[in-house]
């Protein structure tokens, strides 16, 4: 088991890949030669990013989702890879941003990592990240497009914005309004009027940056109340906080726009100087042995694929079969629950067994050397008949109703306890002895009366059991042979009963056994 386990777990890790990659082929439409270039550059990325291949492949599911072709999907996705670990993002949520923007900014798919150094320098030299940046361009990105705004113009007004607290979604709607506002005839008739052009002889949007970089000087002048008025008369409440901020540093807006438009290069740096932690050690080791696996279950698919069928096609007969013979089921059934009957009483007996042992112990060990003996002879007695642990626990079960029912417990103890007085005197009388002659300096003579005592009450304790042995005997041969009758006579009517079980078995297994091999090495031979 140890052995096939690296196997085992090869497989499913390729499994899990190739259904991934099956997704890919399924929404790129790819033919079988653009399909076989995306695996190769999926397992490619996998062993060599920190990224796995199954993630690669789920990246890719993304981007063709988005409507890239495969072409477009193998130009994209290293950059995409660099995008979500700049940006310390989930590839999923990467590959998203990257597709958004690239769409909205109509770049073509090989200039996914232009997106993606753009986006990383954005979020390094600004006071937000990636998500933020990404965020606001969702709302901004198809307007600037359209208005002949640049990526890097746009993403050097974000940078702008987000160093005065208005980032993500509210600061990519509020550039939106600004370029949306510029679009009509009456702001552009009041920018006129401060002798400020919005379009230029085509008829098309200025830089935004030169815009509001000449409105602040024609507005320089003004007090704060007309400022005011006159950025919420053309820009709306929506729009007026950026417009201002604009306006207001322009200086720097064209500095970031310059840093982020040298970005080329960025997240591809960013995202190695993060990978090179003991945690990018460990993603690309975690990588790397993926692609073993995916290699391993790779070489493994047609031969497991074919064995799977099979076992599929033989589960399936035998489903076929039980569907057949659910009488069968029924018996077996029956005989688990006669086992289980019968194994349960066994348990319970021997238990019962085992608590009258550590009863009858430990009362023997309190009471006196006498009870010692007598359990010890007990002990030889349940040896003798332990061929099977149902007679001994019979045994244990005939002694407590015995004893219970004569009343013979309560004589027993009593006659303990009054042997225990008459050993307690003697004791006395030997420990005086021994005393004076310790007294008296005599150390010899309280060895001898020391060893008197003791042989004197080992002889009588030897012609007591002598004595009593034949009739202890003879009544334990009795209770013996009638608790074996019992015993057998109950197992008489167990087996009966098994037999029965077993015999209705037997029937209905050799009238369908026969079909159920004949369809079993049938499917093995093909």
């Amino acid at each position: 088991t140890i052995a096939l386990a690296p196997l085992i777990l090869s497989a499913k890790t390729f499994g899990s890949f190739s259904d991934q990659m099956a997704v890919v082929q399924s929404v790129t439409s790819a033919s079988t030669k653009d399909f076989s270039r995306l695996n190769d550059r999926a397992k490619e990325l996998g062993r060599t990013t920190s990224f796995t291949a199954a993630e690669v492949a789920a990246a890719m599911v993304a981007l063709g989702r988005a409507g890239f072709s495969a072409n477009e999907i193998l130009a994209a996705i290293a950059g995409t890879l660099d995008l979500a670990r700049a940006g310390a993002l989930d590839l999923g949520e990467a590959t998203t941003i990257m597709a958004d923007v690239s769409r909205s900014f109509g770049l073509a798919a090989d200039q996914a990592g232009l997106v993606g150094d753009v986006l990383a320098k954005t979020a390094n030299i600004a006071n937000t990240d990636v998500q933020l940046v990404g965020e606001a361009m969702k709302y901004v990105a198809a307007s600037a497009n359209l208005s002949g705004q640049s990526l890097e113009r746009v993403s050097g007004a974000l940078a702008v914005l987000a160093n005065r607290g208005l980032k993500g979604e509210m600061a990519g709607a509020s550039l939106a309004m600004v370029l949306t506002q510029l679009a009509g005839k009456d702001v552009q008739k009041r920018l006129g009027d401060l002798g400020i052009r919005a379009t230029d002889a085509q008829g098309n949007l200025r830089d935004l940056l030169d815009i509001l970089r000449d409105l602040a000087g024609a507005t320089a002048g003004l007090g704060n109340a007309q400022k005011l008025s006159l950025f919420k008369e053309m820009f709306d409440q929506r729009g007026m906080r950026s417009a201002i901020l604009l306006s207001q540093n322009a200086a720097e807006w064209q500095k970031l726009t310059q840093i982020i438009a040298a970005s080329s290069g960025t997240a591809a740096s960013v995202a190695k100087r993060m990978d090179d932690t003991l945690g990018g050690s460990f993603r690309m080791m975690m990588s790397a042995v993926e692609g073993v696996q995916i290699a391993i279950g790779e070489a493994l698919e047609k031969t497991l694929r074919r064995w799977m069928d099979r076992v599929a096609v033989v589960a399936q007969q035998a489903e076929a079969w039980i569907s057949a013979n659910q009488g069968l089921v029924v018996s077996a059934l029956k005989l688990a629950l006669v086992a289980g009957v019968l194994g349960g009483t066994l348990i319970g007996l021997a238990a019962t067994s085992s608590a009258l042992a550590f009863i009858t112990g430990t009362l023997a060990a309190g009471f006196s050397m006498a009870v010692t003996v007598f359990s010890g002879f007990l002990s030889i007695l349940s040896a003798l008949v332990t061929s099977t642990g149902l007679v001994t626990a019979a045994i244990a079960g005939v002694g407590l109703i015995i004893l219970q029912m004569t009343g013979a417990g309560s004589i027993a103890l009593a006659w303990l306890g009054n042997q225990f007085d008459a050993l307690r005197e003697k004791i006395g009388r030997v420990c005086k002895s021994i005393g004076d002659a310790l007294a008296a300096g005599d150390i010899l003579l309280a060895a001898k009366v020391l060893w008197a005592a003791l042989r004197q009450e080992w002889t009588k304790g030897l012609n007591y059991l002598s004595a009593g042995w034949e009739t202890l005997y003879l009544v334990a041969a009795d209770s013996f042979d009638r608790l074996t009758t019992s015993a057998f006579s109950a197992w008489r009517s167990i087996k009966t009963t098994a037999l029965d079980v077993l015999t209705e078995i037997s029937r209905q297994a050799l009238e369908s056994g026969q079909n159920m091999a004949e369809s079993f090495w049938s499917a093995i031979r093909d």
